[in-house]
């Protein structure tokens, strides 16, 4: 909200109340569509569980406290789970097709991000033993980051032509930090607390976990996830 007043020319109560309104509506619905992704995702595939929980109960053992920052694998294995624009004057595309003025589009992050001749995907980039884009691969940015030069690329906040997950350039989300921390901190509390897997066995694929509705990637109302506190 203080990002917003700031670039606000107006300290008019009804204004910073619509503001406020419009942020809750695009922070939460959101966060909420990623936690309950990630959620599937991790049900569906229990071999990365216990590394993930290992990695959180070593991270708080050497610092004594619940670091979100120190679980790489954690991080990376969100990044690989994971927009609506105006167009504000015509714009000419290079194929030759023209946007008149107010004319809403959106951009395929999906097929840009999952591009065998994006950067992050490329063979000539990527170690031999990562898998193709389209295998799920929950520490693939993770074994990026770990090569020599990479250790501050492929971040789960990183903006760039090839992760537009959060939006690029003057668009990109200014909350994607405190989202960024807000996932871990409670992804870190489920899986340390619970237990949790698909209700139907046959559903263990991305594509059986997510539903296309229109211009956006939705959780299917079939989607179901059993959970069972752990034993501590």
């Amino acid at each position: 909200m203080s990002w917003i007043i700031k670039r606000l020319d107006t300290a008019d109560p009804q204004v910073l109340a619509r503001a406020q309104v419009s942020l809750s509506f695009a922070s939460i619905n959101t966060t909420t569509n990623a936690l309950t992704f990630i959620i599937l995702d991790l049900a569906a595939r229990p071999e990365y569980t216990q590394p993930l929980r290992d990695e959180i109960e070593e991270v708080i053992k050497q610092d004594n406290v619940e670091d979100e920052n120190g679980v790489l694998r954690f991080k990376h294995f969100m990044k690989e789970i994971t927009t609506l624009r105006m167009v504000m004057d015509l714009i000419t595309l290079s194929t030759g097709h023209r946007l008149p003025k107010g004319t809403r589009f959106a951009f395929a992050a999906r097929a840009v991000q999952m591009s065998p001749q994006s950067q992050a995907f490329s063979p000539e980039y990527n170690p031999p033993e990562n898998k193709p884009p389209h295998e799920f691969d929950g520490l693939h940015f993770y074994c990026l980051r770990k090569m020599a030069g990479r250790e501050n690329k492929h971040l789960f906040v990183t903006v760039s032509p090839e992760s537009l997950t959060w939006g690029y350039g003057n668009h990109a989300c200014p909350g994607r930090f405190f989202a960024d921390s807000e996932l871990k901190v409670i992804l870190i509390e489920l899986l340390r607390k619970w237990d949790f897997r698909v209700a139907d066995p046959a559903k263990t694929n991305s594509e059986s976990l997510r539903k296309v509705r229109e211009l956006f990637v939705v959780v299917p109302e079939s989607a179901e996830v059993e959970m069972r506190r752990r034993k501590m």
